[in-house]
């Protein structure tokens, strides 16, 4: 088992959410099992859906360390295939589909959860499909398909706060000067 930088946070929000799943006893707002009880507010504040899914996984799991092979193998299935789909939304060929979105799992955004245990890396893997409107907006020509990323980004900003800075800079100074263009 890998322990990283953010393992002992991280495994206790999932904690924290899986002992309230497992009792019953769900506390949104303050952590009654996780961080040595102490009533501390994180998952409110830190990604509260995706945590509760995490928490799930724990609870199915018999140990951490298999809690951990589960969850990367689910981080890595969900990377591959949102680059596929958005290859495929690009009009990219089968054969170069597969081999990109399998090095895609290997980039360090997407193994930065199995090194470290960040949690941006399952906004990572979220990403491409983030960006499928942005191929609509190029081929339609249309403002309005901005709305449809505006969702997507909202779900990854239930994954990782984080992200939502990333995606709102993304937009604000990069988008927005491409739109003035066209």
């Amino acid at each position: 088992m890998i322990i990283g930088s953010d393992t002992i946070f991280h495994f206790n929000r999932l904690y924290d959410t899986a002992m309230q799943m497992k009792h019953g006893n769900f506390q949104y707002f303050i952590s009654m099992y996780g961080f040595q009880s102490s009533g501390r507010i994180v998952n409110a504040l830190y990604g509260p859906s995706m945590a509760y899914l995490q928490g799930m996984l724990v609870l199915i799991s018999p140990s951490w360390f298999d809690y951990q092979v589960l969850s990367n193998g689910i981080l890595y299935f969900i990377s591959a295939c949102s680059l596929y789909v958005l290859l495929k939304k690009a009009g990219v060929r089968v054969s170069y589909r597969i081999p990109l979105s399998i090095l895609y799992m290997t980039t360090y955004s997407v193994q930065y959860w199995t090194l470290r245990q960040g949690f941006s890396s399952w906004g990572a893997a979220l990403f491409p499909v983030c960006l499928i409107p942005l191929i609509n907006l190029i081929e339609k020509r249309r403002f309005l398909l901005f709305k449809r990323q505006y969702v997507l980004v909202s779900c990854v900003k239930y994954i990782c706060c984080l992200q939502c800075c990333w995606f709102w800079y993304t937009h604000v100074f990069i988008a927005q000067p491409f739109l003035q263009i066209i």
